[in-house]
């Protein structure tokens, strides 16, 4: 009668088990190389994400000076034309009251009297 032998089929996977598990690292060293990839993957996102914070965060700095200095100058400007106007406001009080015949008689004759005599 035929034994019962293992056939070279089922030899075969053991080999190649075999053979896998040799060429393998061991699982710990793997492990460890895995964490060390993923801290230096780690590092290297957050030293990105830091970068981009950084330069978002200067880009919003500017954008900020360039507004406050473009309110200033407009502000600046606002407070000319309101000086400017209450000058003239003033200016309008003062030729208003001076419009009085006596004294402009009297400013007249005071000019006149320090022009000098022509011989």
């Amino acid at each position: 009668m035929h034994s019962p032998r293992p056939s070279r089929r089922a030899k075969r996977p053991k080999k190649s088990c075999a053979s896998i598990g040799r060429r393998s690292p061991p699982p710990r060293k793997k492990a460890r190389k895995i964490v060390a990839e993923a801290r230096a993957a780690g590092a290297n996102v957050r030293q990105t994400i830091v970068s981009q914070a950084r330069e978002e965060a200067e880009r919003m700095l500017d954008q900020a000076r360039t507004s406050i200095e473009s309110e200033k100058r407009a502000a600046i400007a606002e407070l000319r034309r309101e000086t400017a106007n209450l000058a003239i406001q003033a200016a309008g009080v003062l030729i208003d009251a001076n419009l009085d015949d006596e004294k402009n008689r009297g400013l007249v004759d005071d000019l006149i009297a320090k022009i000098p005599e022509s011989n």
